[in-house]
């Protein structure tokens, strides 16, 4: 077993070298994408599953880990752009418009979370022996990213404007923003509280999960700070089904929002898109999943959804895709990048992806219970 770890340590090091060869920023960006992988896996960091028990079972301890994350993030997000320009820092919010289309592909993101019983960074880190689900998952997200990515121009002008992007950064001062964005968090997690008051849960049970949760936090704060803008988990997926769908004779200049200069030019090379550093992140989670299975002597394998089977994934992975794409982004990139960057689009992203999850879950609950036809 120790033979194992070494070398998955050592196989880790070695492509963190040779990314790092042509640019030492992609080699960090490995190697900081392994360790999130290998601390989503190890200490069993989720965001489906919590939400599952949250609104089946009235079983909020999961989502603590959750809060405790967001939490970090907002504070270590202030530290960093106070500290900008003393430290040279070059970093990009992320911010969306308010839009119905987002509320509608964080709707169709909840459901396919629910159906595949994992969000999109969990898929990234279920590859295990036990898991077989993780090609069917990853194949739909995939199509799914790729088929947003045609669609969402389209489907954009067909919705209500809505409003642009409210970064509370532009309408407050630093510690304005910081102090309601936890105020925010706080508000949440008392109603998370009261909800969940009454449920069967087991106090203190996620407290074990906090060593992995500042871990992470680390993690996803350094990658912020080697690659300039939170993880966008969709966008290395979607360069990838652009690639592939290119490789099949598909013209980038056919689609409306793969037809700019710079969306073109990341499709002009494989090697382009394999130095990608949101490619490079994808890889590497999978790979430090990988090696976390072998540091636990099993993979971890997500809990089944009421209604998982091979279809069942690959149409989750496919709900996740398309949903994330056209909300700008899924549970990481959406949510956690959202509101670490003070933008109100990820409190909305939140609220859409929580009432997909109710309605797949209540109405998988309902065809459970109800007797077939005839009998």
């Amino acid at each position: 077993m120790r033979s194992q770890q070494l070398a998955w340590s050592i196989g880790a090091l070695a492509l963190g070298l040779a990314w790092g060869l042509s640019s030492p920023s992609s080699g960090l960006v490995w190697l900081l994408g392994c360790s999130i992988g290998w601390l989503l896996v190890h200490f069993r960091i989720g965001f489906s599953g919590p939400l599952r028990r949250l609104i089946s079972q009235r079983d909020g301890q999961g989502l603590y880990p959750i809060a405790v994350l967001l939490g970090g993030l907002i504070v270590g997000m202030a530290i960093l752009l106070g500290l900008e320009d003393s430290l040279g820092l070059s970093l990009h919010l992320a911010r969306a418009p308010l839009r119905w289309s987002l509320v509608a592909g964080a709707f169709l993101f909840g459901i396919g979370m629910q159906l595949a019983g994992r969000c999109a960074s969990g898929t990234l880190a279920s590859p295990s022996p036990s898991g077989g689900s993780f090609p069917l998952s990853l194949a739909g997200l995939v199509v799914g990213v790729f088929a947003g990515s045609l669609h969402r121009p389209n489907l954009e002008q067909l919705t209500p404007p809505g409003y642009p992007p409210v970064v509370l950064l532009d309408r407050f001062p630093l510690w304005g923003a910081v102090l309601l964005q936890l105020g925010l968090l706080l508000l949440l997690v008392f109603a998370l509280h009261r909800f969940a008051r009454g449920g069967r849960s087991v106090p203190g049970a996620w407290r074990g999960q906090l060593p992995g949760v500042l871990g992470l936090t680390a993690a996803l704060l350094l990658l912020l700070v080697v690659s300039g803008e939170p993880w966008k988990v969709l966008w290395g997926l979607g360069l990838t089904g652009a690639h592939a769908a290119r490789g099949f004779g598909w013209d980038p200049a056919s689609s409306a929002f793969w037809a700019s200069p710079s969306r073109s030019a990341l499709l002009a090379s494989p090697l382009g898109w394999f130095q990608h550093g949101a490619v490079i992140v994808d890889l590497a989670v999978i790979y430090g999943a990988l090696a976390a299975g072998a540091w636990r002597s099993a993979g971890r394998s997500p809990a089944p959804s009421p209604l998982a089977q091979p279809l069942s994934y690959l149409g989750g992975g496919l709900l996740m895709g398309y949903g994330g794409f056209l909300s700008y982004g899924c549970n990481i990139s959406s949510f956690l990048g959202g509101v670490m960057s003070f933008s109100l689009h990820g409190w909305l992203w939140l609220l859409g992806a929580l009432a997909g999850s109710w309605f797949w879950l209540s109405l998988s609950q309902k065809l459970s219970r109800d007797p077939p036809p005839g009998g």
